[in-house]
């Protein structure tokens, strides 16, 4: 081989390998993923769950699932066996449906979608759970909560405080009432039918289905001078702490007439659905938009009040890293997943997501937002909180740092750096082996500068490499691709040299021992 062809040779494999590294796009994490499949077989033994001996009717529940063989990704798949119990397909979460008996069971089956011949069922078991803080309340139509004095001929609802989380079924309750003075209209309505003489009090127990009983408190029956007629307006005061307004908050129903609080059983109905009665009735608004809502008097009069019912908008928090400048911060090469958790007196919790950077791409799926870098830098991400009423929008500055220790690397993107070593330090290698030979046929006496002229062929080349993929939509250029490189190219040196001074020993050894042989032939 002369000089003009191991120049030639070098010339054009730098200028491929240049091609190559810049728009193969994603060549070496494609060859990581192709071995991964061929090698990791999907194979689960077993699935471990964290459940207990019994849950309490009509909770949800989310235990936590281990799948254990060897696996990349189980895909497991939840379904309920019997109709006692819901569950969610992707989650395993369950509930038990709320029934009569005491005690029911249903089964749980695990499958994978990734292992066919995988399937585990498992027994759950579900009670009833009356907690010992229960209460009792009542409630009085156009009179309030738990007032001492109510009406004759003004229905009283009856109803559970539950502590929070705790489930209970209404059909276990049982009224215990003085049947002189009320009567029952429904399961947990009773109507005072006759007023209470001067000094004496009332009382109404709720009696459990595990036998336990819950006296509200005394009461007395008034009698009103005459059934109301008609009234001027509809009167809406808030209950609890909820904004005003705003979805979710709830809403006593008071008659006005003459400037004062007027009383008298009626009925309420809602123009379009956007609100509800809760069990106490109490108005509880529940949708966006305008609702008139109606009160009814027993002789047919009624009166309206409109409700303009907006959402209460928030932004989400990100779960990621942020500097002192607030700055989000993502570690390049690192695939970024964050989760978006709105504050819980939110009462819109969705989002869209607009991305205005060359740095990094951002992906949103569900409330989950997956941000993926292609060089340093900085962008911004911004919130958008749309209800198609108000609308509230939040930048957040993305800034995209290097990968400084070569551990962390390794550790969190270890199919990066698989891939990074294939596309640039194979390639820079073999580059090692045409610059030796080319070097081979140039004779250049001085030592130092035929090192230098060596070395700076490659560094040519791997800068030329980093400033295209500076211009390529998708491709990043970084010092530290260019040191890869190098790296690269000065191992291929080192293996070309070790593998030729192996071969060239090699070889005198094998004329050694034919020269010795030689040697004693002619003795």
């Amino acid at each position: 081989m002369n000089k003009k062809i191991a120049i030639a040779l070098f010339l054009c494999y730098s200028i491929l390998l240049s091609v190559v590294i810049t728009f193969t796009f994603g060549l070496g994490d494609r060859i990581v993923k192709l071995t991964k499949n061929i090698t990791e077989k999907v194979e689960i033994t077993d699935v471990t769950v964290d459940i207990s001996d019994s849950y309490v009717v009509g909770k949800q529940y989310s235990p936590k699932y281990t799948a254990v063989g060897r696996y990349r990704d189980p895909k497991l798949v939840f379904e309920a066996l019997d109709d006692t119990l819901t569950v969610n397909k992707e989650t395993g979460a369950f509930k038990g449906k709320r029934t009569d008996a005491n005690e029911t069971s249903g089964r749980l089956r695990i499958t994978s979608e990734a292992d066919p011949n995988f399937e585990k069922i498992i027994n759950l078991k579900f009670e009833k759970k009356y907690p010992d803080d229960i209460s009792a309340g009542y409630f009085a139509k156009s009179v309030g909560y738990l007032k001492s004095k109510i009406y004759k001929d003004i229905p009283l609802n009856f109803y559970m405080k539950i502590p929070k989380g705790q489930v209970y079924s209404e059909s276990d309750c049982q009224l215990i009432y003085d049947k002189e003075y009320f009567t029952q209209i429904d399961e947990n309505t009773l109507l005072p039918i006759k007023a209470t003489e001067k000094g004496k009090t009332l009382s109404v127990t709720l009696l459990l289905g595990n036998g336990k009983s819950f006296t509200t408190k005394e009461f007395t029956i008034a009698s009103l001078s005459a059934p109301i007629e008609d009234f001027d307006s509809v009167e809406l005061e808030k209950v609890g702490n909820e904004r005003a307004n705003t979805v979710g908050s709830v809403y006593a129903v008071y008659l006005i007439k003459d400037g004062e609080r007027v009383y008298s059983d009626y009925e309420i109905s809602f123009r379009d659905g956007l609100a509800k009665l809760n069990s106490v009735g109490n108005v509880v608004l529940k949708k966006l938009g305008t609702e008139e809502i109606t009160v009814t008097l027993p002789n047919g009069f009624s009166r309206s009040v409109t409700v303009d019912i907006k959402n209460h908008l928030e932004f989400p928090s990100l779960d990621g890293e942020f500097n002192k400048k607030g700055e989000l911060i993502l570690k390049r090469y690192n695939k970024l997943s964050l989760t978006a958790a709105f504050p819980s007196d939110a009462t819109y919790k969705s989002f869209d997501v607009e991305c205005d950077s060359e740095v990094f791409t951002v992906k949103k799926i569900g409330n989950t937002l997956e941000l993926k870098n292609t060089k340093l830098g900085k962008g911004e991400i911004k919130l958008i909180v749309d209800d198609g009423k108000d609308r509230i929008e939040k930048t957040i500055t993305v800034k995209v740092v290097p990968q400084l220790n070569p551990y962390e690397f390794l550790k969190d993107s270890p199919d990066r750096f698989v891939s990074k070593v294939f596309g640039h330090t194979f390639g820079f290698a073999v580059m090692a082996i045409f610059a030796l030979n080319m070097f081979r046929f140039i004779k250049i006496k001085n030592k130092l500068f035929r090192l230098f002229t060596y070395s700076y062929a490659a560094f040519v080349f791997a800068f030329i490499t980093e400033f295209i993929q500076y211009f390529i939509p998708g491709r990043t250029s970084s010092f530290s691709d260019l040191l890869v490189d190098m790296v690269g190219y000065y191992i291929g040196t080192l293996i070309t040299i070790g593998i030729c001074c192996l071969v060239k020993w090699l070889k005198g050894r094998k004329n050694k021992t034919a020269k010795a042989t030689e040697l004693t032939a002619k003795e």
